[in-house]
């Protein structure tokens, strides 16, 4: 279950890594308060945080490949707020109405801080942030009917309780979608201003070379450095010593980010949260292929494909799992490596059917990603449950379930609060909806002798 050792390109890594292989000290330092494992933008988001609130706190960040080379740098570019969207499901799902509209107020709450981030710290222009917002469109008038039931559901329920939602939400006829160039084949679509797209991996590099400007003593990165294991010092009561491909590493609090791969160093989330690979292709329609039509970002079939347009004209289209012949839905596979050529195929026919000039479309390139997917569907994010003495200050933020742009920055904002103890500002939904189960906790046994 380790990071492939030659990934796939991805269009949002192929302008090079400005931190490839990034190394601040030649050797791992001793000691640190912080440790994140995982340099993608949950661990990247948890590193602002702690720069934003705790500067003066020691904090290592280590990751297998370099940043941003996992799931961030090889999925969609799409923040999507779920908000009226399966909401009759997640009412059913998490035990009531309070918990799913926890869901939603997280979500949008995540949007609006990340957006508001990116605006203070002017990179919305480096990371193209366009908030166009983004639509959900049905292929069927089943999907479209079960839409508008979850529509009907959602307004029913959030009455003088979500600020400007009848702006932030609207019903998409024949009209509207002939403006995104669709075919027949759509019923209609409901669209949500909130969404935005980016360029996720440019937000990577500009979080952190902003943190390393503003704090450069106390943040220490060490990238193609991989954590073989974890336990908490014998030597050091209080501290967790970490073994890595290149040394060992004591710390105080470790924060896993590392999502699909994390039951590697936290074994009792196995089977609690499990890999699922993704795919994209991306190109250009032939007869226009500098030309922007898609001003915002669109997912149909339930979600299964989503798609973006980026200011070059380049069409992204990612999803069409459910072309793959096996295993079913790419579910348990760690390689992103390889395409799956059933699902390249299957998406460039998807488009061709679905939007005029698709079939025009010429892709030049296919890449995969590994998401973390999750047995309930929400992410787990909190502290790991002590066990046989252990410290008690591991924390985990993964299990975003394919839906982590609008739950990642404020999912590592509220780890922060937690290793602060500031638990009184913690978000009610992380405290409920996504809690860390019972059984996932710390590893067990110490390591008979510390050698640093």
């Amino acid at each position: 279950m380790f990071p492939a050792p030659n990934p796939t390109p991805s269009y949002w890594l192929h302008e090079g890594n400005p931190f490839k292989g990034h190394r601040t000290t030649p050797d791992p330092p001793a000691s640190a308060d912080v440790v994140i494992l995982g340099a993608g933008v949950t661990g990247v988001s948890t590193l602002y945080h702690l720069t934003q609130l705790a500067p003066e706190l020691s904090v290592v960040m280590l990751d297998a490949r370099s940043l941003g080379e996992g799931a961030t740098g090889r999925n969609a570019g799409m923040a999507t707020p779920l908000a009226s969207h399966g909401f009759r499901d997640r009412v059913q799902h998490l035990g009531g109405v309070q918990p799913a509209l926890d869901t939603v107020a997280f979500e949008r709450k995540c949007v609006r801080e990340l957006t508001q981030t990116i605006h203070e710290l002017g990179i919305a222009d480096y990371v193209q942030l366009r908030q166009g917002g983004v639509v959900n469109l049905a292929e069927s008038e089943q999907e479209w009917n079960d839409m508008l039931e979850d529509l009907k559901a959602y307004k029913e329920q959030t009455v003088g309780l979500m600020d400007n939602d009848m702006e932030e939400i609207k019903v998409w006829g024949p009209q509207d979608l002939r403006k995104l160039r669709t075919a027949d084949g759509f019923y209609g679509g409901i669209h949500s201003s909130l969404g935005f797209q980016l360029w996720p991996f440019r937000l990577l590099v500009a979080l952190t070379q902003h943190c390393l400007a503003v704090n450069p003593n106390n943040i220490n990165l060490q990238f193609e450095t991989l954590a073989t294991g974890i336990a908490w010092s014998i030597d050091h009561p209080a501290e967790y010593e970490i073994r890595t491909s290149r040394g060992r590493i004591r710390a105080k609090h470790i924060v896993h980010a590392t999502n699909a791969y994390v039951s590697h160093l936290v074994p009792s989330l196995y089977g609690h949260i499990y890999p699922v690979r993704g795919q994209m292709v991306a190109g250009k329609i032939e007869s226009k292929p500098d030309s922007l039509t898609w001003h915002t970002g669109a997912a149909f079939n339930y979600g299964l494909e989503y798609l973006q347009q980026r200011d070059d004209g380049t069409l992204l289209l990612g999803g069409g799992r459910e072309f793959a012949k096996a295993p079913g839905m790419e579910v348990g596979v760690f390689d992103d490596g390889v395409t799956n050529p059933a699902i390249t195929e299957g998406l460039t026919k998807v488009f061709s059917a679905r939007f005029q000039d698709g079939k025009q479309l010429r892709v030049t390139q296919a890449w995969t990603g590994i998401m973390g997917f999750s047995k309930n569907e929400q992410p787990v994010i909190g502290r790991l449950h002590a066990a046989n003495g252990g410290p008690a200050n591991q924390f985990v933020a993964a299990g975003f379930h394919g839906h982590g742009m609008p739950r990642c920055y404020l999912a590592a904002k509220n780890i922060v609060l937690q290793i602060l103890g500031r638990n009184g500002e913690v978000d009610r939904a992380v405290e409920s909806c996504f809690a860390v189960p019972e059984s996932a906790v710390e590893p067990t046994k110490p390591f008979l002798k510390s050698s640093v």
